[in-house]
């Protein structure tokens, strides 16, 4: 299901759009889903017959209770490698008698888990906030000569949290882990460009600019894969001497400028020239 509302608008030096967006997905997989929020604003101005503004910044919230799995232990792939003459829906019940919360009811025991068990106790939750936006500004400095400077960022920070339960055939005492993730990316650049005609069979254009990107980025993750009580997912109900903690940080930067130059004979003839370094 998807829902969106747009206010739109303008008059002779700009105009703008904003729009919202939202998206509920019900996954084919039960106990899955996606729910997304976005937020998008569109703007182009012109602050000077000669000066001219276009931004768009983006923002987006994605958020999901369950996420289904994708490895050979999938519900999908489970059902996939059932025998046709096990009746799947008769596994609904998949806590063997007595033994709720702790034992799963298999119907192949010991080598594969129940799909409803893996499908409403193997929780993949996460929650993921996204920005993204550009600013670009462009000078028509002379008739022939024009200045374009922009900045472009993409942002993001995730939480992701993952459940097992006990008496999974990968982890028979479960297991928990809660990760987090940041990245940042900003690019920032500018670009000169020349253009003329030379004469009535000539014409060039030169151009020459620079850019920055700049990038950082961080991650945690907290694991075990033994808890103490079953039903339990939180760090502190992992046994002793089980708890993994990784972090992992980085920063890059990368300065670059370049050029390009076209020299056209009556609009058949091209020689380009390019150089960056």
């Amino acid at each position: 299901l998807t829902n969106n509302v747009a206010v739109t608008g303008g008059n002779s030096d700009g105009n703008f759009r904003l729009s919202y967006t939202n998206l509920l997905n019900n996954g084919i997989v039960p106990n899955t889903g996606l729910d997304r929020n976005t937020l998008n604003l569109a703007v182009n101005y012109a602050l000077h017959p000669k000066i001219k503004l276009a931004a768009n910044i983006g923002y987006t919230k994605n958020r999901s209770a369950n996420r289904p799995t994708y490895n050979r232990g999938s519900v999908s792939n489970i059902v996939y490698t059932t025998t046709p003459n096990v009746d799947v829906k008769q596994l609904r019940d998949y806590w063997a008698p007595g033994g709720e919360g702790r034992q799963q009811f298999s119907h192949v025991p010991g080598s594969m888990d129940n799909p409803y068990f893996v499908a409403y106790e193997f929780i993949n939750s996460y929650d993921r906030n996204r920005l993204t936006g550009n600013v670009e500004l462009n000078v028509q400095l002379t008739k022939d000569l024009g200045l374009m400077g922009r900045t472009a960022m993409d942002m993001f920070n995730e939480t992701r949290e993952n459940k097992r339960p006990f008496s999974s055939i990968r982890n028979p005492v479960g297991a928990y882990a809660l990760e987090t993730e940041y990245f940042r990316e900003q690019n920032t650049d500018f670009l000169l460009t020349y253009k003329r005609s030379l004469s009535p069979d000539f014409f060039v254009s030169v151009s020459g600019g620079g850019n920055r990107m700049d990038q950082q980025g961080r991650s945690t993750l907290l694991s075990t894969e033994s808890l103490i009580s079953p039903g339990v997912y939180n760090i502190n109900n992992a046994r002793a001497g089980t708890v993994s903690n990784n972090t992992y940080r980085f920063r890059k930067r990368i300065n670059s400028l370049y050029g390009m130059a076209q020299l056209v004979f009556r609009h058949y003839a091209f020689l380009d020239i390019t150089a960056r370094n």
